[in-house]
Protein backbone atom coordinates (compact mmCIF):
# COMPACT_ATOMS: atom_id res chain seq x y z
CA UNK A 1 0.00 0.00 0.00
CA UNK A 2 2.62 2.60 0.81
CA UNK A 3 4.24 1.60 -2.42
CA UNK A 4 1.04 2.48 -4.48
CA UNK A 5 0.94 5.80 -2.72
CA UNK A 6 4.15 6.80 -3.49
CA UNK A 7 4.09 5.58 -7.16
CA UNK A 8 0.59 7.94 -7.40
CA UNK A 9 2.73 11.04 -6.05
CA UNK A 10 5.17 10.15 -8.38
CA UNK A 11 3.28 10.25 -11.04
CA UNK A 12 1.00 13.46 -10.19
CA UNK A 13 4.46 15.34 -9.69
CA UNK A 14 5.40 13.97 -13.08
CA UNK A 15 2.04 15.52 -14.63
CA UNK A 16 1.91 18.73 -13.24
CA UNK A 17 5.59 19.43 -13.95
CA UNK A 18 4.41 18.10 -17.87
CA UNK A 19 1.52 20.80 -17.37
CA UNK A 20 3.68 23.12 -16.40
CA UNK A 21 6.42 22.76 -19.55
CA UNK A 22 2.73 22.93 -21.66
CA UNK A 23 2.52 26.31 -20.41
CA UNK A 24 5.28 27.66 -20.81
CA UNK A 25 9.23 26.92 -21.74
CA UNK A 26 10.92 26.15 -18.51
CA UNK A 27 14.92 26.96 -18.28
CA UNK A 28 17.00 24.43 -18.23
CA UNK A 29 18.58 22.84 -15.14
CA UNK A 30 21.70 24.39 -15.40
CA UNK A 31 20.49 28.00 -15.95
CA UNK A 32 19.79 30.24 -12.74
CA UNK A 33 16.43 31.14 -13.73
CA UNK A 34 15.92 27.27 -12.55
CA UNK A 35 16.17 28.27 -9.13
CA UNK A 36 14.08 31.36 -9.17
CA UNK A 37 11.53 31.73 -6.07
CA UNK A 38 9.27 32.69 -8.71
CA UNK A 39 10.09 29.75 -10.74
CA UNK A 40 9.85 27.70 -7.89
CA UNK A 41 6.45 29.16 -6.65
CA UNK A 42 4.55 28.63 -10.01
CA UNK A 43 6.00 24.49 -10.14
CA UNK A 44 4.69 24.64 -6.05
CA UNK A 45 0.99 26.11 -7.06
CA UNK A 46 0.98 23.69 -10.33
CA UNK A 47 1.59 20.60 -7.86
CA UNK A 48 -1.04 21.67 -5.25
CA UNK A 49 -3.83 21.86 -7.99
CA UNK A 50 -2.65 18.38 -9.31
CA UNK A 51 -2.69 16.78 -5.98
CA UNK A 52 -5.88 18.49 -5.11
CA UNK A 53 -7.68 17.18 -8.72
CA UNK A 54 -6.30 13.37 -7.85
CA UNK A 55 -7.71 13.87 -4.46
CA UNK A 56 -11.00 14.63 -5.61
CA UNK A 57 -11.43 12.40 -7.92
CA UNK A 58 -10.27 9.99 -5.24
CA UNK A 59 -13.76 10.81 -2.96
CA UNK A 60 -15.82 10.11 -5.72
Amino acid sequence: MPQEKSAEGARTLLAAFELLKAQEPLPSYDEEAFNDPRMRSRVGALIARAVEDRASGWCR
